[in-house]
């Protein structure tokens, strides 16, 4: 009687642990869906995360260097950095928006043979140019699939402003020994706008926090007082971690 008591014990008892146990891991599926760079499953709208993220990117800046007879100049590409942090904005059916705020760095270095309407000497005109500026890219953001690694596409605009600057100039005449160097003057209010775009691939892990690395390549204008509205191209990768 006893063992007959216990085996339909048992079989009421298994139905409910199956449902709990199934139960536990929606919830868990759940929780780490909602971690960043996973979108909630289902109807269930938006969900917000923050993160962090650095990374180094590769820099060509190109100018005119105030030489009205010479096309623009183009500098080599310079090994710079940036880091910062975001918050994204995630729907459910894969869209998200992305608000970041980055200190980036940005250098080049310029080389020009000068016009001077003259054949008595020629003038070599060379100008060194680094900058920090904070950058606002706004993303629209798609990612494909919910597994473990799921890749993601982005693009937008982007807003900048200078906020330390070192810039040098100087020139050099075939006739001449010795450098001169320019005064320099620098434009404090040195706001750019641009675009970027790029790719990525976001790892979700159970019961850790999210992580990404992606690709980015990005295309601004900023104008200083020396060299007037200077382009900048950067290619960077970056790391990024998701709360």
């Amino acid at each position: 009687m006893l063992f007959k008591s216990t085996l339909t014990a048992l079989a009421l008892l298994c139905p409910a642990t199956a449902v709990l146990a199934q139960s536990t891991i929606n919830d868990s599926q759940l929780i780490q869906e909602r971690r960043f760079g996973a979108f909630p499953s289902g109807n269930e709208g938006w969900s917000r995360s923050f993160g962090i993220k650095a990374g180094l990117n590769r820099t060509r800046l190109t100018t005119p260097m105030r030489n009205p007879y010479s096309e623009r100049v183009e500098s080599e590409y310079a090994g710079n950095w940036q880091a910062g942090g975001f918050v994204n904005f995630a729907y459910y059916n894969g869209f998200s928006f992305q608000a970041e705020a980055l200190l980036v760095q940005l250098t080049g270095a310029f080389e020009e043979q000068i016009y001077t309407g003259t054949s008595a000497y020629t003038l070599t005109r060379t100008a060194d140019y680094a900058f920090r500026q904070i950058r606002v890219p706004l993303q629209l953001r798609y990612q494909l699939g919910k597994g473990t690694a799921r890749p993601f596409v982005f693009a937008g605009p982007h807003l900048a402003m200078a906020v330390t600057h070192d810039v040098s100039a100087s020139d050099k005449r075939s006739d001449q020994a010795n450098r001169t160097i320019l005064p320099i003057e620098w434009q404090q209010s040195a706001f750019a706008f641009g675009l970027q775009g790029g790719a990525g691939l976001y790892v979700a892990l159970p019961n850790l926090p999210g992580f990404s690395i992606e690709s980015v390549y990005s295309r601004g204008q900023q104008g200083t007082d020396v060299l007037h509205n200077v382009i900048y191209k950067d290619l960077s990768i970056s790391a990024a971690v998701y709360f």
